[in-house]
């Protein structure tokens, strides 16, 4: 799961993205999970997690 993750924020922050220092890279990488965070039903579907309804 922890992979899936590490994936997903490689290629939306680090692959073919150029940052110009470490602080620019920090700084997207916290974007990027503040935004993980802001939108958990994102997350389940992307980790390949099959959300179940309560039917």
């Amino acid at each position: 799961m922890v992979e899936r993750i590490w994936g997903w924020l490689k290629e939306s922050v680090i692959a073919n993205r150029f940052h110009a220092n470490r602080k620019e890279l920090r700084e997207s990488i916290v974007s990027f999970l503040e935004h993980l965070a802001q939108f958990p039903e994102k997350v389940l579907p992307r980790i390949g997690q099959v959300i179940m309804s309560e039917n």
